[in-house]
């Protein structure tokens, strides 16, 4: 069957333990701030988390108000 496609058995083997590689998760960084993501939250409660998380890193996060709904 590889062969009616044009597929050599080195091509299939190669593919083979391609897909099959391990990936390696990224190491473990201790986070500045921890939120449960198993409850909910209220309006204020997200805003103090999302301003802690700013403080956190400003090197990164940004609050802006878009608008009123």
């Amino acid at each position: 069957m590889l062969r009616s496609l044009g597929i050599g058995i080195g091509v299939a083997t190669a593919l083979v333990g391609w897909s099959a590689s391990t990936v390696h998760a990224q190491p473990h960084v201790e986070s500045r701030h921890d939120i449960a993501f198993n409850r909910y939250y209220t309006f204020e409660q997200i805003e103090d988390h999302l301003r802690a998380v700013a403080e956190a890193y400003p090197e990164l996060v940004e609050l802006r108000s878009i608008g009123k709904s």
